[in-house]
């Protein structure tokens, strides 16, 4: 029902950054019409909220507002997620996904220390490009029992899978957030972790009748099944 007060978002954050003892915290709030912040003046007010609750909770709060108009990386779903995670940190990866990393991560380095955010996001990328990102992130796999050596590839998606094509020559002008999630849902994801939906292709770029747009994962034939039919329904209304 999308139903997500107020009070509950705020606790449901806060709580858990003080139940680690966090001291800084960095909150990203996306704003879009299918996000859960719709628009800039809702996204003002939570941010103060944001700010009041965590100097209340010992923690110095700061929040960045940016664009949640449509979904960022290529996959979406815990196994997909993961493999542009490592992508983007062995240097590769979607584009998007980079930059808003990047973002976050200059914005935490310049609230820490004191620089400017221009000079963080540089120092950001190049530890990200020269691997010191990539080494970290596997000392915390290592550390959580994980493999420390696992790539992209390793990581397993649903053995079912179908890709859906362009039905024509046109331009991709819009992704709904709203309908990928659908999709991805109806597949199994999150509970499925090799459940999900890979984008293709992104807003702004453009397509041939054949092309493929997105490719859907399943733990099963049925739920694949089921998705599909979600997907119809949604290209449906963007095709209409």
């Amino acid at each position: 029902l999308s139903l997500d007060p107020r009070p509950l978002l705020l606790a449901s954050i806060m709580a858990k950054k003080r139940a680690v003892h966090a001291e800084y915290l960095i909150v990203d709030i996306p704003v879009g019409k299918e996000a859960k912040v719709k628009d800039m003046g809702a996204a003002k007010d939570l941010a103060r909220d944001f700010i009041r609750l965590g100097e209340r909770l010992g923690m110095r709060t700061k929040v960045i507002i940016t664009d949640g108009s449509f979904p960022i990386g290529r996959g979406v779903g815990p196994a997909l997620e993961a493999r542009d995670v490592l992508s983007v940190l062995s240097g590769k990866g979607p584009r998007d996904l980079f930059e808003k990393a990047a973002e976050v991560a200059a914005e935490m380095l310049a609230f820490l220390r004191g620089v400017p955010s221009t000079q963080a996001l540089d120092v950001v990328k190049r530890q990200i490009m020269s691997g010191e990102a990539l080494k970290k992130m596997r000392e915390i796999i290592e550390a959580q029992e994980g493999d420390p050596d696992v790539g992209p590839e390793d990581i397993e998606v649903g053995k079912a899978q179908e890709t859906i094509y362009a039905e024509k020559d046109g331009r991709v002008e819009y992704i709904s957030n709203r309908g990928v999630s659908a999709v991805a849902r109806a597949a199994g994801a999150p509970f499925d972790k090799g459940a999900g939906v890979y984008l293709h292709v992104r807003v702004g770029e453009k397509v041939r009748r054949g092309d493929p747009l997105f490719t859907v994962f399943s733990g099963s034939e049925r739920r694949l099944k089921y998705a599909l039919d979600m997907a119809d329904r949604v290209l449906r209304l963007a095709y209409d």
